[in-house]
């Protein structure tokens, strides 16, 4: 029971103490008006932004606690190599980088769902944020984001899910908090589709039995989920 979805999650740190906020602002060097008539004329969400070079901290998970991970399928070698996933990967994280101007700074990270939380604590305690992007466990992640140290990506008007590289079912399916997107899955992110784990119920029979749809849910969500529970709510 202890082995958990492990998903694409990507979220940045949003912490007082790092001087974290919900209002959102435009890259440096960019006309919010002229990039909105942009954006009209070329269907193009990206056109006009510029970040000037700004590092992309993104924590990118390598632990081989679980099936897998997909480290080598985000970060690449950062080389061509002549293999030919490597250097598929090296081109898209080049495409990108040239695309926005800015650099991604791959950490990496042996976190895990047994610890992922206590590490991101860490970094709360300590005032840095350490990381723009994280890629790692579902578990210790949606316990941060009760905690308030994710950024909520709902409101950032260049994500579309209804692009066909996002799982637009599956991240709607996690919104944690309604309205609020903290966990991203899609075709980058093999993880997805190679190491998810899943516990179908019936929701009517839920509600019909303790009156709330959310009843698992809000069981998981409070760490309170044990075989037994399980055993005692299927009695």
């Amino acid at each position: 029971m202890k082995r958990t979805i492990a998903l694409l999650l990507l979220a940045a740190l949003l912490l007082a103490s790092c001087g974290g906020g919900t209002e959102e602002t435009a890259p440096a060097g960019t006309d919010t008006n002229a990039a909105a008539e942009t954006t009209a004329e070329t269907e193009d969400p990206f056109a006009g932004i510029d970040y000037e070079g700004k590092s992309l901290r993104i924590s990118s998970s390598i632990d081989t606690y679980d099936s897998t991970n997909a480290h080598a399928l985000i970060a690449g070698s950062g080389e061509l190599t002549g293999e030919i996933v490597n250097d598929a990967v090296y081109q898209r994280n080049q495409t990108v980088m040239e695309l926005l101007n800015i650099e991604m700074d791959f950490i990496e990270s042996e976190w895990n769902y047994n610890n992922l939380y206590q590490e991101l604590e860490k970094l709360v305690l300590s005032g840095d944020c350490g990381f723009e992007v994280i890629i790692n466990d579902m578990q210790g992640l949606g316990k941060a984001i009760r905690s308030g140290y994710l950024q909520n990506v709902a409101d950032t008007d260049i994500l579309d899910l209804d692009k066909g590289y996002w799982y637009k079912e599956a991240i709607l399916d996690l919104e944690v908090v309604p309205g609020n997107y903290y966990f991203l899955m899609g075709d980058a992110f093999t993880d997805c589709l190679s190491s998810v784990h899943v516990l179908y119920y019936n929701k009517d029979i839920i509600t019909d039995t303790f009156g709330d749809s959310d009843y698992v849910q809000d069981i998981v969500l409070a760490e309170d989920w044990t075989v037994d529970k399980l055993q005692e709510i299927i009695t």
